[in-house]
């Protein structure tokens, strides 16, 4: 990809650093999945990803996560799809065995969880919409996505923010609040 070095429509990110970033949330997942579940209080998932789904543009973690997925990207775009596709087996073999209510430790709230189930149901808004900021970037059109993928994760924002919206240009003017929306957003 000729604009995986270029800078992306996020602060601090490459084109390249975004798919650093989906392939670090993937690879932490799956860490978490092959270790004991952790002693933390479980919290609703909706007091921890509403913090998480607004744009952060400071911090010690946003640095972190900016960091990690531009040291990831700086593999290439073979070695990142490469990784994505082996941690992507992974994780459909631990999903299928781990219970649904599992503990899932937050990096942003230590000595706190959210349940399993409801953290891969974040994890499907980060994966649409960091797809979209990347194709956004790189001048590429809107990838396609089910519109049971969309669903979802409007759900998510939806249950996290208290509003009920339109899909696709609800969860990306949700998350995006900072980039104009796109046109042809619309569920595969």
């Amino acid at each position: 990809m000729a604009a995986w070095q270029k800078a992306s429509c996020l602060n601090g990110y490459s084109v390249g650093g975004i798919a650093g970033h989906v392939l670090s949330l993937a690879e932490g997942l799956q860490a978490r999945l092959q270790t004991d579940p952790p002693a933390v209080d479980v919290i609703p998932y909706q007091e921890w990803y509403a913090g998480a789904v607004l744009p952060k543009t400071e911090g010690t973690l946003h640095t972190r996560l900016i960091d990690v997925g531009e040291q990831l990207a700086a593999r290439g775009p073979g070695h990142v799809r490469a990784q994505l596709a082996e941690v992507g087996k992974a994780l459909r073999h631990l999903l299928q065995v781990a219970p649904a209510d599992r503990a899932i430790p937050l990096a942003s709230l230590p000595g706190a969880g959210v349940r399993l189930d409801d953290f891969v149901r974040t994890r499907f808004v980060e994966v649409l919409v960091h797809a979209d900021d990347i194709a956004a970037s790189a001048e590429l059109a809107c990838p396609k996505f089910s519109a049971a993928a969309w669903m979802l994760a409007g759900s998510v924002v939806a249950e996290t923010s208290g509003v009920v919206g339109d899909g696709p240009q609800f969860v990306l003017r949700t998350c995006r609040p900072e980039r104009p929306t796109r046109s042809g957003l619309e569920p595969a």
